[in-house]
């Protein structure tokens, strides 16, 4: 993934996860992975969640999830034309760890 990740310009992450705990710690992981400084202010919610990181501009937003799939998308973003603009996943949660 890092090698994927050094061919863009930025990621976004998307996180689910059973528990804002568990998305946090996928979230952190991967963003030391991926050289970003993650939030530490996320409120916690209850049940499943979804978590969206944007490592260009930091910007962060946490969510309940009612859907089935757990793992973590990982967006590959180029500003060039032609550059990768590519989505894997669903990755482990705990790929990093």
């Amino acid at each position: 993934m890092t090698l994927l990740a050094s061919l863009c310009d930025y990621q976004i992450l998307g996180i689910s996860a059973d528990t804002t705990e568990q998305g946090i710690k996928a979230m952190e992981s991967y963003s030391q992975a991926l050289g970003y400084q993650p939030p530490s202010n996320l409120p916690l919610i209850d049940g499943p969640v979804y978590i969206k990181l944007n490592g260009k501009n930091g910007l962060c937003y946490i969510d309940s999830y009612l859907g089935h799939h757990r793992g973590v998308l990982v967006s590959c973003q180029s500003s060039s034309e032609g550059g990768m603009n590519h989505m894997y996943g669903h990755l482990p949660l705990d790929l990093f760890d």
